[in-house]
């Protein structure tokens, strides 16, 4: 093992692992474009109504690799991808945006959800799953990112262990479960497991600067203060939120809708409302 370590050390060389091992499932993946451009790499070309790569005669006499943009790369689980070689270099380039491919075995998205394992819908409570079946693999790292993903875990169950029964209910909560009623130990249970799937996901609930205001608003969804109509979180009959929770909570912190904030915090809570007059007085 430390030979094959030493062997991938530079990082001219990509290796792909499949989430299901080695299967031999074989996965053909078209080029892709860049989500930022919205243009093929240099080394991807279209194609005329002949099947002809649409090149320059500067590019044809280059002697550098082109593929053609409807042409299938095949790749599977222990894939590699020598940079140093033009053709792999052309056929990693063409095909590293791809959704199937994640960046690494717990990339996340731009919310925090994983690209592979996916997620748990706060609204539905259904699994939603994750579309990426391939990741870089990183020799070297892997015993670095067990360990750091150990301290995370020991960290985010501190966390959860340390808590008081009430606000327990609240984190179980927010990750779209309602465990009021439920014995202490299944409550705990339940937190522990997920911070063992995904500790960064406990740990970003216990330190957000928007829990608060995530446990009031799902209080209010929960009292029907705010209501889902079409797909839509509504305040007071009219007033769109958002789509989504985070979008609503997004709307929620916008300096300009604090008046409605205030409104929904003073319903969920009467004696926000209290103290609020008081100071007033």
């Amino acid at each position: 093992m430390a030979k094959e370590m030493n062997q991938f050390e530079a990082s001219n060389k990509i290796i792909l692992r499949s989430v299901y091992g080695k299967t031999e499932q074989k996965y053909w993946i078209a080029p892709v474009k860049d989500p930022k451009t919205r243009r093929y790499p240099d080394c991807v070309k279209e194609v005329d109504d002949r099947g002809n790569l649409i090149m320059t005669d500067a590019e044809r006499n280059s002697g550098n690799v082109f593929l053609s943009a409807d042409e299938p790369i095949m790749v599977q689980d222990g894939k590699i991808f020598d940079l140093t070689n033009p053709v792999d270099a052309a056929e990693w380039e063409a095909i590293k945006n791809s959704f199937l491919i994640a960046s690494d075995r717990y990339a996340t998205d731009e919310n925090g959800n994983s690209i592979i394992d996916g997620h748990i819908d706060r609204v539905t409570h259904m699994p939603t799953y994750g579309r990426a079946e391939l990741y870089v693999y990183k020799p070297g790292e892997a015993a670095k990112n067990k360990v750091s993903r150990a301290k995370l875990k020991n960290t985010a169950i501190t966390y959860i262990i340390e808590d008081s029964l009430e606000h327990q209910v609240q984190i179980a909560r927010l990750l779209g479960k309602h465990m009021e009623h439920v014995h202490h130990a299944d409550l705990e249970n339940y937190l522990i497991e997920t911070a063992e799937r995904d500790p960064q996901k406990i740990i970003n609930l216990y330190r957000g600067n928007d829990t608060e205001l995530r446990i009031m608003f799902y209080e209010a969804v929960d009292r029907k203060i705010i209501e889902i109509k079409d797909g839509i979180y509504v305040y007071d009959g009219s007033i769109n939120l958002g789509g989504t929770d985070d979008s609503s909570i997004s709307w929620l912190k916008d300096a300009k809708n604090k008046k409605w904030l205030d409104r929904i915090t003073e319903e969920v809570y009467p004696e926000f409302a209290k103290k609020n007059k008081s100071n007033k007085e």
